[in-house]
């Protein structure tokens, strides 16, 4: 007798098992929810999240990220307050994404589609189909319905916003402002990919001017002595680091040295006993 076929797996297919085109079809579902009442925006977020990291197009990836940034701001759009701390930083984290699929690709084109929304253009980059069924070719071009570099200008406005409704004596204030060095950072690494970019289209100096004035924005308004007092403290903080990292060689060393004595120690003895014992069998 024939062995009986496995049983078909019953319930909806696990995103994990998605090819190209059911991710565009369940990207379709989500945009076209955008803004209902019953929207549930924390599992769409979550959708979001595990199709860019089944997709295998960058191009897709890109689009999917930037949903991914768009619905949790839209979840926290409020002007008396601002989006929770965690959720900031996992925009960052986010947003460090995209630019790094963006830098692994260079070829990658993003298009802005003026005047368009989300219900309009439902599916922005659409998977072309191979020569076989599971084959999708990646168009190489992204179309987003804004300016992939407003997320960042919209991190850096939140994170203003969340020193403003703070106390400046508190420590929160102090805690907020160490996020301003990773912010800045990704901005530098935002610029230093449109200047690796061969290309030099208008837009793409439009961009790197906009990302530079962000910069000088959070560097060049503090005075001289700021800075060096920022300079001495980072000066002094790397050598007490050396110097910690000089004295847990020194103390691993030591405690090498010490073990090897006893071993040393242990064997000497062992030697003694064995010739004690022998030595007594001769007579």
């Amino acid at each position: 007798a024939k062995p009986a076929p496995p049983p078909k797996p019953s319930g909806p297919k696990p995103i994990k098992d998605y090819n190209e085109a059911e991710i565009d079809k369940r990207l379709d579902q989500i945009l076209s929810n955008r803004g209902k009442r019953n929207m549930d925006m924390n599992e769409s977020i979550s959708i979001l999240q595990q199709l860019a990291d089944v997709t295998k197009r960058p191009s897709k990836l890109v689009e999917l990220l930037g949903h991914v940034i768009a619905f949790s701001l839209d979840k926290h759009r409020s002007m008396l307050s601002t989006i929770p701390i965690p959720v900031w930083n996992q925009v960052i984290v986010v947003f460090r994404r995209i630019l790094q699929t963006l830098v692994d690709n260079p070829e990658l084109k993003i298009e802005v589609i003026e005047g368009s929304t989300a219900a309009e253009t439902a599916q922005l980059t659409t998977a072309d189909v191979g020569d076989d069924e599971d084959e999708f070719i990646d168009s190489g071009v992204t179309q987003m319905t804004s300016n992939v570099l407003s997320y960042l200008e919209r991190l850096d406005d939140e994170f203003y916003k969340s020193l403003q409704l703070q106390d400046p004596h508190a420590p929160g204030y102090v805690e907020r402002l160490k996020d301003e060095v990773p912010l800045v950072n990704l901005m530098q690494d935002t610029l230093a990919y449109y200047d690796s970019q061969s290309e030099k289209t208008p837009d793409a100096l439009a961009d790197a001017a906009r990302v530079s004035s962000r910069i000088v924005e959070h560097i060049y308004y503090r005075e001289q002595r700021l800075f060096d007092t920022a300079m001495e403290n980072a000066t002094k903080r790397k050598v007490q680091l050396a110097q910690l990292a000089e004295a847990k060689e020194a103390e691993a060393a030591q405690a090498e040295a010490l073990a090897a004595a006893e071993e040393a120690q242990i064997a000497e003895l062992e030697a003694v006993e064995d010739g004690g014992e022998s030595g007594a069998e001769s007579d």
